[in-house]
């Protein structure tokens, strides 16, 4: 499909429309085009891992909604981010929807080999073959960049996981020994077991790259938020399509950790700081169901291991309170919401939560007979000071009119810095339970 490369010169020089006209009706001179890459975003499959996708996302066509919005540019979250629009496109065609092919068709070849269609054209043996050329693509040299494979053989180039020897990406060998291996499987008299094994195997090394690419982009992110670069959205696009690639598997294993991800690479959000840490550790808890090692993912220049990636760090509870912690999500969402201008949707989640049965309103209201808690309440000659001061901001009108970075500023900070270290005071004295 040799429109995928031209749908990226196409990106490459701002004519979105030509693009879009790629997207929608393929190649220009390709007069025997089976599919365009708009009918393969649109498209459906019974595969179990499919599936998975299309539940994370809440959308059968969600790969087809991200590319069209990001061709189209009218969405708010794409004003004045055609760097960003750029990435989705070329890399939402290369690395979102190919890669989800790859593994229907996949899918699709085990469910032949169990009807025992074996058939070299139509059954099991074809649907393995297109599934290695919707990874491998056409490699003319003029046109290598439309693949998975070239996605693999990059970020192994990154991260210094290339076979030395034959200067291929390790990922790139074990995946075509597991198609060699899956194919012998679907030829008479057929082994599903075989190509099972061999589905499997894919499926494991494709996620390395894209957790690979997960790490370069939200460290290159860091230092463009820490520099105040301008190339903070394009890194955060393309962070967030190479984390759509991988994203719902890791949810499987950690849905918070890819809800806090998605939260920060999405285009309409703010960029914030802490992304590689942040991945790090998400990917840190998705290792062993993924059955790959920090050897098999390696180390991209500039960055280090984070130490300590336990949910509370040095500390160990003897409770369960998981509950608590989340609170601090709902803190993070209002952080995004407020930052976006976003006060209505803000405000729901301030005072109905999210992620914990803990309300910040709730808390913000509480009361605690600590002495240091009655001090601030005196202070204030408000027994809901933080409340009140943060419900305001919320409201928005009166003393903040015109003043939306102020009121940012407020609720963003008044929850975090404000009603968690009080509340902490309060529960400290082991005399309220709230």
């Amino acid at each position: 499909m040799l429109f995928r490369s031209e749908l990226e010169n196409l990106v490459g020089d701002a004519d979105f429309d030509g693009a879009a006209d790629v997207y929608r009706n393929g190649h220009a001179d390709n007069t025997n085009t089976l599919r365009t890459l708009a009918a393969m975003a649109q498209s459906t499959s019974d595969s179990a891992l499919w599936q998975k996708y299309v539940n994370f996302h809440g959308s059968e066509t969600h790969l087809h909604t991200f590319i069209e919005s990001a061709l189209q540019g009218t969405d708010a979250q794409w004003s004045s981010k055609d760097a960003a629009r750029k990435q989705v496109i070329k890399k939402g065609a290369r690395d979102n929807i190919m890669p989800l092919h790859v593994i229907h068709e996949l899918d699709a070849a085990i469910a032949a080999v169990r009807d025992n269609n074996l058939d070299p054209t139509t059954g099991a043996p074809h649907n393995w073959d297109a599934g290695f050329a919707f990874y491998y693509g056409v490699q003319d040299g003029n046109n290598a960049c439309g693949a998975p494979y070239n996605t693999v053989s990059d970020r192994a180039a990154d991260f210094n996981t290339m076979n030395t020897e034959t200067d291929t990406a390790l990922v790139h060998e074990r995946i075509v020994a597991a198609f060699n291996s899956g194919l012998q499987g679907c030829i008479s008299p057929g082994d599903e077991a075989q190509v099972q094994t061999a589905r499997d195997e894919i499926v494991k090394q494709l996620a390395i790259p894209y957790l690979q690419a997960t790490l370069k982009y939200a460290h290159k992110l860091d230092l463009d938020v820490g520099s105040g670069s301008d190339d903070a959205v394009k890194h955060q696009a393309e962070a967030l399509v190479f984390f759509r690639a991988v994203a719902a598997q890791v949810a499987q294993y950690t849905a918070e950790g890819a809800a806090d991800l998605m939260d920060r690479f999405s285009t309409g959000n703010p960029t914030l700081a802490g992304n590689y840490e942040a991945a790090y550790c998400v990917i840190d808890r998705t290792l062993e169901g993924f059955q790959i090692t920090w050897a098999d993912i390696g180390q991209y220049p500039g960055t280090s291991p984070i130490s300590d990636c336990s949910a509370y760090g040095a500390y160990t509870p003897v409770t369960n309170v998981d509950a608590q912690a989340k609170v601090t999500l709902d803190v993070c969402k209002l952080e995004t919401l407020v930052g976006a201008g976003n006060f209505a949707d803000a405000r729901t989640v301030y005072q109905e939560g999210q992620n914990s049965p803990h309300k910040l309103a709730d808390m913000a209201q509480a009361t605690s007979s600590s002495p240091m808690w009655q001090k601030y309440h005196a202070f204030h000659s408000d027994a809901k000071h933080m409340h009140t001061l943060i419900n305001s901001a919320l409201a928005g009108g009166g003393k903040w009119q015109g003043k939306d970075d102020a009121r940012a500023q407020v609720v963003k900070k008044g929850t975090r810095d404000l009603v968690l270290p009080m509340f902490k005071i309060g529960r400290a004295s082991c005399r309220e339970r709230v």
